[in-house]
């Protein structure tokens, strides 16, 4: 809704014949609210410390050996073998990569 003057405007662009940028017509939109929703603890094998990559990082390797996950569409094991892959810089900056394989707790696995 835009105003012209002390009067508001409601029209879609081209009914009212103005034609600044700044006066269109849009719908309300219901402003997005954030819920939380998934939660997993997994338990940890010991860091691997594998060594300095080419970037002068250093990579860690740690492997995990299950866990547990639950969100509110259903929940579930974290099936032992997943791993992080980390890279941490002389900045203390990590890049990791990082790769679960979640079972449900359904009758029929998902």
């Amino acid at each position: 809704m835009s105003q012209t003057g002390d009067k508001a405007s409601t029209s879609r662009p081209g009914e009212s014949g103005e034609s600044e940028p700044d006066d269109f017509w849009a719908p309300d939109i219901p402003k997005p609210i954030l819920t939380y929703d998934f939660r997993m603890r997994v338990q940890l094998n010991p860091k691997i410390a594998v060594g300095i990559v080419p970037s002068g990082g250093i990579r860690n390797w740690i492997s995990f050996s299950g866990g547990s996950w639950r969100a509110g569409w259903g929940r579930g094991t974290v099936v032992p073998g997943g791993q992080d892959s980390q890279v941490v810089d002389e900045n203390y900056v990590v890049r990791m990569e990082t790769m679960y394989l979640l079972k449900t707790d359904d009758e029929d696995p998902a």
